[in-house]
């Protein structure tokens, strides 16, 4: 309508200017027309000026920038730079450099740079060098793709759709930090004219969440395979180390001399500590298979606790050592319990051999009694006055006790009124250091780890079936 009305008044004003002229040249009969014509201008004159009033706010609106954006949608556009988390950026995309155009400000924050440093500066100047070639391929690549789109005639539906190509890479920000980062380019149009839109984000916390992922995973998968070894080796190992104990005592049974009978007796040791060894790589690789403790369960029966001691004393005797093992069980103590036999003298074999491993002077000793716990919540304490590793109260001495637990913690009520056997393995051996203390009994976590005797599972075995026969260790 308003060019309408603009046509209208420039063809009236020029009719109204060529009446003017004739007049003036004394042609006859116009004076009626020049005058109609003058006032159907003036007329179409007034209505103009006002209808341009009335649309003015509405031509504001829409009015054109340089950079053919309306400025409502520039306004727009602007704040989302303002406000945007991620870096959007435009560049030339005809330039060989990808120099910035613009920048949104929140770059200062992932490149310590303002806005006023990066504007006609090359991207590929914060590209790290490791990441330069690839990135600049690829944009130009992008940039080759538009441009033979343009040229074929596909622009249109280029632009229309989902253009955007994703590149990680890493950014030097201003002091000196490479930053994993990831940045969508498409093609933008700008006047007649094309650029790189660029929307940068930082992902090196993403990265790090992903590999340290992979890494876990990397780590359960050797762990698997590593449990898989274990116990495939320990099931391989159990026939033949059964057929070898039962040859020695059927050999032990024959008549031998002294020299014949200490070897065999030898050999009864070594077999007996491989068959612990088994036992062990087994029990790990089950817990290891349904990730809980329900594999393993306890075996009681009435079990003699002279005999126990005996068979700990029979395969210590010939268990290379450097002090002597003494063994004491007090007159209190009844003679035969209700336990799991088997998993009790391993227990005991485990916690002795580890002192006859690292006792060099002084003395060993395994000492069975017992004890009436005190009605406060027990806790795990590595006794610091001693040199030997204890299970001990603070207050009340060391403790290795079976009881009725709840969660690994020994019910007070459970425990009111009733004697407990206190089963006690005691050295003067090298001591564990305090850093070592919070891995002894995991699984294969030593404290000397300059000696690597042990397959690091002796300790986590005790551990593992105390809690798994209701009992506990402080």
């Amino acid at each position: 309508m308003l060019v309408g009305l603009f046509a209208a008044f420039i063809l009236l004003c020029g009719i109204t200017h060529l009446f003017a002229f004739m007049h003036k040249i004394n042609v006859q009969g116009i004076e009626f027309a020049d005058v109609l014509f003058r006032i159907t201008c003036a007329v179409v004159s007034v209505v103009t000026a006002v209808v341009l009033a009335l649309m003015l706010p509405l031509l504001l609106q829409v009015e054109v920038t340089k950079r053919g954006l309306p400025r409502e949608a520039l306004t727009r556009y602007e704040m989302i730079m303002r406000h945007s988390l991620d870096v959007i950026s435009t560049h030339e995309s005809l330039s060989g450099s990808c120099s910035f155009l613009s920048v949104s400000p929140s770059v200062t924050r992932l490149m310590g740079y303002s806005v006023d440093e990066l504007l006609g500066r090359p991207l590929f100047d914060f590209v790290s060098r490791r990441d330069y070639a690839r990135v600049v391929n690829e944009l130009n690549t992008i940039v080759k793709g538009h441009t033979a789109a343009m040229q074929s005639g596909l622009a249109d539906l280029r632009y229309h759709a989902d253009t955007t190509t994703t590149i990680e890479y890493r950014l030097r920000c201003k002091d000196g930090e490479r930053k994993c980062v990831e940045t969508g380019v498409s093609i933008g149009m700008e006047g007649q004219g094309t650029v790189l839109v660029l929307v940068t984000r930082d992902v090196g916390e993403r990265k790090a969440q992903e590999m340290e992922r992979r890494e876990r995973e990397n780590l359960q998968m050797s762990m698997a395979v590593r449990q898989q070894y274990i116990s495939s080796i320990a099931h391989d190992l159990k026939t033949p180390i059964s057929t070898f104990q039962l040859a020695l005592d059927l050999l032990g049974s024959t008549q031998l001399d002294e020299e014949q009978a200490v070897l065999v007796t030898q050999a009864k040791v070594a077999t007996e500590f491989m068959s612990v060894t088994i036992f062990q790589a087994m029990d790990f690789a089950r817990m290891a298979a349904d990730g809980t403790m329900k594999s393993l369960v306890p075996r009681k029966s009435p079990t003699n606790l002279r005999v126990l001691v005996d068979k700990c004393a029979a395969v210590l005797d010939g268990y290379p050592k450097q002090v002597p093992i003494t063994f004491v069980v007090s007159a209190d103590v009844a003679m035969e319990v209700l336990v799991d036999g088997d998993w009790i003298w391993q227990m005991l074999i485990n916690l002795c051999t580890n002192a006859c491993k690292f006792t060099a002077d002084g003395n060993i000793s395994l000492r069975i009694s017992i004890v009436h716990p005190p009605l406060g919540l027990p806790h795990f304490l590595l006794d610091k006055d001693d040199s030997h590793c204890r299970i001990a109260n603070a207050e009340n001495g060391p403790f290795f006790m079976p009881g009725a637990l709840l969660g690994g913690v020994l019910d007070p009520e459970a425990a009111m009124g009733r004697d407990f056997l206190l089963f006690e393995v005691q050295d003067s051996g090298v001591g564990i250091p305090d850093k070592s203390k919070p891995a002894l009994f995991q699984a294969f976590g030593q404290a000397q780890r300059f000696q690597s005797q042990g397959t690091g599972l002796g300790l986590y075995s005790v551990a593992q079936k105390v809690s798994c026969s209701a009992q506990s260790s402080w």
